[in-house]
Parts: C-alpha cells; structure tokens; sequence
C-alpha cells in the first residue's frame, strides 16, 4: 500500500512538518506523520466512525530510499513487538509517498 500526503519540496531529509493522508472510501484511515528535525511520530485513525488505532515515533535516518526508524514509543508493542522499522519514501514535488511496512526487527 502506497500513500501520498501533501505537498513537500525535492530535498535529501524530509522537511520539518505534519502531513496528513487523503482518504476516501467507507473504511478509510487517516495517517498522520509529524516531522521535526530527525525525529518522525505516525499516527493512524480511522475515519469513520472516529477511532484511534496506533501511533509511534522515534529518530530517523534517510538514504536513498529508505526511511530507517529507531522506534522510541509504539502505541502497539504489545501487539506487534515492533522496535525499528524500515519504510520506502519517496519525496518529491507534489508529495511524500510513504509504503507499506516492508520490514521491522524487535518482533518477539
């Protein structure tokens, strides 16, 4: 699953910021990513009806096209165990594109 948020000019870091996802359909989840300097917090909701899902957020590294994060809080670890993961991003005029979970480590 890909996601694109709102706009975010060509740079090598990802600029300081909130983004927010577009979404659409009767099951919709909005995705929230704040920015500051290297540290990334996401959150997930969905829409309707409003409920909360999770949220995390660390320290962050970026090369080439992948977003290494070293999780501080994951609202979720009990769950999924989920200490670091690595994420594909791609930024570029009009966009972040941010991708599925392709792989985490810290899974007990």
């Amino acid at each position: 699953m890909l996601m694109v948020f709102s706009s975010v000019p060509l740079c090598a870091q990802i600029p300081e910021g909130a983004y927010l996802s577009e979404p659409s359909g009767p099951n919709a989840l909005q995705h929230e990513i704040k920015v500051a300097g290297n540290y990334l917090i996401h959150s997930l909701y969905e829409t309707s009806p409003p409920r909360f899902i999770s949220t995390m957020g660390g320290s962050y590294t970026l090369e080439g096209t992948q977003l290494e994060w070293a999780l501080e809080f994951n609202s979720a670890y009990e769950q999924d165990a989920v200490r670091s993961l690595t994420v594909p991003v791609r930024i570029a005029e009009g966009g972040l594109e941010w991708g599925r979970r392709p792989s985490t480590s810290g899974i007990a």
